[in-house]
C-alpha cells in the first residue's frame, strides 16, 4: 500500500516541490522507511498532506515532509513493529531483536521530528 506513494517522487525533477496525498494504513516498515529516505534527499521542498489516515508505515513517509497538512478529522497512527515469524528458539529471539532495532530507527525518525525523546517516542508506540 505504501509503495504507491513512489511514483510522484519518481516523476519529480530533482528540484521541483513534491507534493505528497497520503490515505492509507500503512504496510512494510522498510518501504516507509524507503520512500522516507528519497523524500529526504529530495532537494526541493517536500510537501505531504493527509487526507484520512497515515498510519504505521504510511507515518514514516509523512515525517520526510518539510510541511504535513491534515485534513478536518484525519489521523496520523504510530506503533510498536510487529511481524509474524517461524521457526526455533534461535529464529524468535533474532526477530525480536529486528523489531527492536526498527523500533529505534523509527523512533529516532519521529523524535527528530516532533521534537520529542526517543525514550518518549517508544513509549508513545507501545501504546499505538
Amino acid at each position: 500500500m505504501v509503495c504507491a506513494l513512489l511514483a510522484p517522487y519518481v516523476e519529480s525533477p530533482k528540484n521541483n516541490p513534491v507534493m505528497v496525498t497520503i490515505n492509507s494504513p500503512g504496510g512494510d516498515a522498510f518501504e516507509g522507511i524507503a520512500i522516507y529516505n528519497l523524500l529526504s534527499e529530495h532537494a526541493g521542498k517536500v510537501s505531504v498532506n493527509v487526507l484520512g489516515l497515515a498510519a504505521s508505515a504510511a507515518s514514516i513517509v509523512a515525517m520526510a515532509a518539510d510541511t504535513v497538512k491534515m485534513g478536518e478529522a484525519a489521523q496520523m497512527m504510530i506503533h510498536s513493529s510487529h511481524g509474524i515469524v517461524m521457526g526455533n528458539q534461535a529464529d524468535v529471539l533474532e526477530f525480536a531483536d529486528l523489531l527492536n532495532r526498527l523500533d529505534t530507527a523509527v523512533a529516532s525518525i519521529y523524535a527528530a521530528r516532533s521534537g520529542k525523546t526517543e525514550r518518549e517516542v517508544l513509549a508513545m508506540m507501545k501504546k499505538e
